[in-house]
């Protein structure tokens, strides 16, 4: 198959050539120029010149060399007219055809010249239905690719690569990498990175062991650039074409420096490894939980706990995540975002969100010989419209008795480069490996939520924490009021004493009750002899979260009749009195119930 860089060679013999669409309906233009120092492909489209971004055309490259056929507006993510340019470009190369699949033209490289360069061919019908079928795959391939049956060379040994002189073993492992096809761009800045070449072999001054050409560099400058200073040869005058450069092999590698080769073999290897999305890893808790129950009950707290029980002993990690209303499918799983490089320069790159940093690192766990847990925590999970923020990614959540997902997505290009950039290598399909745990927090208590459909609920196994669960360590004494009203309340009892007259009372459900940690411990601290080691804290943080939560939200509809021991016209004034007479501002009734569930 012809790389990238053949491919732009070719493009060079349509320069000036009209350049027709495959819908006929576009105006015809020419190629003026490829722009290989700036990476941009110049065109005169009516008289006037406009340039491109060559990473379109490489991008489409990728997926026509991968799959039967690509479909331009879907690999460069939109429509419209401007994208008919690349794909316009590409087609009237001699061995691009273009077919329709679903109903969508696409265009296929087949291969070998089928036309002459600089004009359109439709594929055959029974050529075309045969792509069609290939499409139409769980996992499509691009039919000039060898079978999946046919297997690579087997990789060398360690040790066989260990005895190989130095230029040997670099274009060893260079072929190496190019069969399992772990160039692709993504590789190589490691490659070329002066600090990780400088951890690899041990020698600080090489650039890396691959010597990249620039674009427009004149051989002369080349040759001086070949020899060090005593004008000995610096590189090996190999070269190695990946993508639109040239590399050069170094030859400054101390033969000596087999821990240098033991490195940079470890790194290669592991790029080597499969990916798992099954390893074995087995667990007392379930990989998809919500636990949920009413404001204060301790939900945060508890996965807190599991979390440490879950990651303990381990090397195993966990990001946690609050979903909000605006919160949106970009900023879960990723998209492309301006990023700056060291240079300043601004440049789009995709960025991962908690989702794929947590699912990449259980792939990387799981390609190990001891897989480790990953745990992704979402608290207040429907705050947000969690159908919008999942996509495609719901369908991952149904998981196989082994706790892997039950069924596969197909990985976009975006996500496959990602993969690529972190693994080494891609699936064209992904699921939730059985060593990714996804906990959520959900309170349908708050203002605001959104409601969750039933085949959503249904991926989750739910976990109900009750009203007065956790509340072994919830008191703490405080005098409330002032004389003659003063006395001693307790916290725990005064909150059940609340959240009984609600419930009994005035009917209101148990998700608008108070847990026991309603209120943190630092507010109902206490010492020794039980009583509250900061009661005007306390006083303060009931009067803004207790009264207001009851006045403005629980007991909302009933707030006059629940605050019958005052004025209850005005939150403020509801405040005032609970200062001076405590809980009295309930009633006396109310009294009367506290003080016998302190008796009781």
């Amino acid at each position: 198959m012809k790389s990238f860089q053949e491919m732009l060679v070719d493009l060079e013999e349509l320069r000036g050539m009209p350049l027709s669409s495959i819908s006929g309906q576009a105006t015809p233009f020419q190629i003026e120029e490829i722009d290989r120092e700036n990476d941009r492909i110049l065109l005169n489209v009516n008289g006037t010149s406009k340039s491109r971004p060559l990473e379109e055309l490489r991008k489409i490259w990728e997926v026509m060399c991968s799959l039967p056929a690509a479909h331009v507006d879907s690999v460069l993510g939109g429509s419209g007219s401007s994208r008919s340019q690349p794909e316009t470009i590409l087609a009237n190369l001699p061995y691009v055809e273009w077919l329709t699949v679903v109903g969508k033209k696409n265009i296929a490289y087949v291969g070998e010249d089928t036309h002459e360069k600089g004009t359109l061919r439709k594929m055959d019908d029974d050529k075309a239905a045969e792509y069609q079928a290939l499409m139409s795959l769980p996992h499509p391939r691009n039919p000039l690719l060898p079978p999946l049956d046919e297997r690579e060379e087997p990789v060398p040994t360690r040790d066989a690569l260990l005895e190989l002189d130095n230029k040997t073993f670099i274009f060893t492992c260079l072929e190496i990498m190019s069969t399992h096809r772990l160039f692709n761009g993504y590789t190589l800045p490691i490659l070329e990175s002066r600090e990780q070449c400088a951890l690899l072999f041990r020698h600080n001054n090489i650039h890396g062991i691959l010597f990249k050409r620039p674009q427009g560099m004149s051989d002369e400058e080349y040759r001086a650039a070949m020899q060090d200073d005593t004008g000995h040869p610096r590189y090996y005058a190999d070269t190695y074409s990946i993508a639109e450069d040239e590399y050069y092999v170094s030859s400054q590698w101390r033969p000596d420096r087999e821990d240098a080769r033991g490195a940079f073999l470890d790194w290669l290897f592991e790029l080597l490894l499969a990916i798992r999305f099954e390893t074995g890893i087995t667990s007392i808790f379930e990989r998809n939980r919500i636990v949920f129950g009413a404001p204060g009950t301790g939900k945060s707290h508890t996965l807190k706990e599991d979390c440490q029980t879950l990651l303990n002993g381990t090397t195993g990690t966990f990001e946690r995540v609050t979903f909000h209303p605006e919160y949106t499918y970009s900023q879960f799983v990723g998209s492309y975002k301006p990023v700056t490089n060291a240079q300043g320069e601004i440049r789009y790159d995709f960025v991962p969100g908690p989702f794929m940093r947590v699912l990449v690192a259980a792939l990387k766990s799981g390609r190990t010989e001891a897989p480790q847990p990953h745990l992704l925590l979402i608290e207040e999970i429907n705050r947000a419209k969690v159908a919008a923020v999942f996509g495609e990614v719901f369908q991952l959540l149904d998981r196989s008795d082994e706790g892997s997902s039950e069924y596969e997505i197909h990985a976009t290009e975006d996500i496959k480069k990602y993969l690529i950039s972190e693994l080494g290598k891609s699936p064209d399909s992904i699921k939730i490996p059985d060593n990714m745990f996804i906990w959520a927090t959900m309170n349908s208590a708050d203002q605001g939520v959104y409601p969750m459909d039933t085949a959503f609920k249904r991926r989750w196994n739910f976990e109900y924490i009750g009203i007065d669960d956790n509340d072994d360590e919830v008191g703490g004494v405080v005098e409330l009021g002032t004389a003659p009203n003063s006395r001693d309340i307790d916290w725990n009892v005064l909150r059940k004493a609340i959240n009984d007259t609600l419930a009994v009372t005035y009917n209101i459900n148990e998700d608008k009750l108070m847990g026991p940690y309603f209120l943190s411990k630092q507010v109902f601290a206490y010492g020794e002899d039980g009583r509250m080691l900061n009661p005007e804290k306390f006083k303060a943080t009931f009067k803004s979260k207790v009264i207001m939560y009851l006045y403005e939200d629980a007991a909302k509809s009933v707030k006059h009749r629940l605050f019958e021991g005052c004025d209850s016209s005005k939150y403020s004034s509801v405040c005032a009195a609970f200062d001076a007479r405590g809980i009295e501002i309930f009633g006396a009734s109310f009294v009367d119930k506290y003080n016998s569930m302190i008796e009781g």
